[in-house]
């Protein structure tokens, strides 16, 4: 494995980071990231990103907060 190539955790890790610094600032953006969200049912960000789909869901919740739209 090339070690200079990152995970696909990475790349969704920093696809979603770069999309919450929209919203916050950097410290914001970690503590988002590592608390327990109720639109995630408790579960943490950071942890669903370990997934296609939590990737998704996560991306589709802060997409819907950039726009306006999250209830």
């Amino acid at each position: 494995m090339n070690d200079d190539v990152p995970d696909e955790y990475s790349l969704r890790l920093a696809a979603v980071k770069q999309a919450l610094m929209e919203l916050f600032g950097n410290k914001e953006a970690d503590e988002w990231l590592h608390c327990e969200q109720e639109c995630f049912q408790g579960r943490r960000p950071i942890d669903l990103l370990e997934s296609e789909i939590g990737y998704l869901e996560v991306s589709a919740v802060i997409h819907r907060i950039l726009d306006g739209t999250f209830i």
